[in-house]
C-alpha cells in the first residue's frame, strides 16, 4: 500500500478563511437585516397607503349619502309648498276655461246654461294620478260641481263638516268674501278608505260672472307619496364610481332602490354572522356611520 501526505493548511490561510466565512455570515445578516428593514417598511407603506385609500373612499361615500339625504330632507321640506302650487296652478286652469266658455257664449245663452256648459267641461278633467278634481259651489253654499259625488249637486253644504268638525264651506266662503281666493286646510275621506280623518288642502277662486266659487283639493300624504317616488328615482339614478350605487330602504328592512329593490332584506346574514341590513338600520338609527361586511352573493 501506499501512504497519503496532507498539508497542514497554514496559519495565514486559516485566518483568511475564518475571517472570508465571517464576512459572508455578516453579509446575510446585513442583508437579512436589510431586507426585513425593506418588508417592513413596504408593509407599513402599504397600510399607510391602505388607509389614506379607505379614508378617502369613506369621505366619497359620506359626501354621496349626505347629498342624496339633504335632498330628501329639501324635499320633503316643499311637499307643502309643491302641494299649494299645483292645485292653485289647477285652479288657475279651471278659471281660465270658465272665463272663455263665458266670453264666448255668456252673450247668446242664459246663465243657467253657461253654467251647465262650464261645469260639463270641468267634470271630466283628472290630474294627479287622477286624484284630482274640480269643484264648484255659489256664495249661498249650494253645490254646483261635485264630480266624486254629483247627487250633492243643487243641495246646500253649508252644514257639511270635516273630519274633525270644521265648517268648510262656510269657511271658505270667508276667505272668498275677504280676499277672492284662498288655501284652505282640513281634513276629509279620502276614496277608498274609511274614516274622515285625512289632512287636505285646497285652493279655492271665486268666478264672478256666475257667483261661483271653484276649486280644488289634494291629500297630503297623496302628494308626499309622489314626491317620494320622485326623490327614491333621482337617488336609484346616482352612481359611485364603476360600481358604487346608493342605496335606500325602510326600518322594516325593505329595499327602496339598489339591487335588492323591493326584497325585505331584514334577516340578511353575511359569512361572518353579521346581520347587515339590522346593523345598518342600527347605525342609522344612532345617527350614521360606517358598517363593514362582507357581500352576500
Amino acid at each position: 500500500g501506499g501512504v497519503v501526505a496532507f498539508k497542514k493548511p497554514s496559519v495565514s490561510t486559516a485566518l483568511t478563511v475564518r475571517i472570508s466565512l465571517s464576512a459572508v455570515i455578516v453579509t446575510v445578516v446585513l442583508g437579512a437585516l436589510w431586507i426585513y428593514s425593506e418588508y417592513d417598511s413596504f408593509n407599513r407603506e402599504t397600510k399607510s397607503v391602505t388607509t389614506a385609500y379607505m379614508n378617502e373612499q369613506k369621505l366619497i361615500l359620506k359626501n354621496v349619502v349626505e347629498e342624496a339625504a339633504s335632498y330628501v330632507r329639501f324635499k320633503r321640506s316643499r311637499t307643502d309648498e309643491e302641494v299649494r302650487n299645483t292645485i292653485k296652478a289647477r285652479v288657475e286652469e279651471a278659471h281660465s276655461i270658465a272665463s272663455h266658455l263665458y266670453a264666448e257664449f255668456g252673450d247668446r245663452v242664459g246663465k243657467a246654461e253657461i253654467g251647465n256648459r262650464i261645469r260639463e267641461a270641468l267634470r271630466p278633467i283628472r290630474f294627479n294620478n287622477d286624484r284630482g278634481y274640480f269643484f264648484a259651489f255659489d256664495l249661498s253654499g249650494t253645490a254646483q260641481l261635485f264630480t266624486v259625488r254629483p247627487e250633492m249637486e243643487g243641495k246646500s253644504m253649508l252644514k257639511v263638516r270635516g273630519g274633525r268638525g270644521e265648517a268648510v264651506v262656510p269657511d271658505e266662503l270667508e276667505i272668498i268674501r275677504r280676499a277672492g281666493e284662498g288655501f284652505y286646510k282640513y281634513f276629509w275621506s279620502r276614496p277608498g278608505m274609511t274614516g274622515k280623518d285625512f289632512e287636505k288642502v285646497a285652493f279655492i277662486k271665486l268666478f264672478k260672472p256666475l257667483g261661483w266659487v271653484i276649486g280644488t283639493g289634494e291629500y297630503l300624504v297623496d302628494m308626499e307619496k309622489d314626491i317620494q317616488a320622485e326623490v327614491l328615482d333621482r337617488i336609484g339614478k346616482i352612481s359611485v364610481g364603476k360600481s358604487g350605487y346608493v342605496f335606500t330602504g325602510q326600518w322594516n328592512g325593505l329595499s327602496l332602490t339598489g339591487p335588492a329593490k323591493g326584497r325585505n332584506m331584514f334577516d340578511v346574514t353575511d359569512i361572518n354572522g353579521v346581520k347587515i341590513v339590522q346593523e345598518l338600520i342600527r347605525t342609522a338609527k344612532n345617527g350614521g356611520g360606517f358598517v363593514e361586511y362582507v357581500i352576500p352573493k
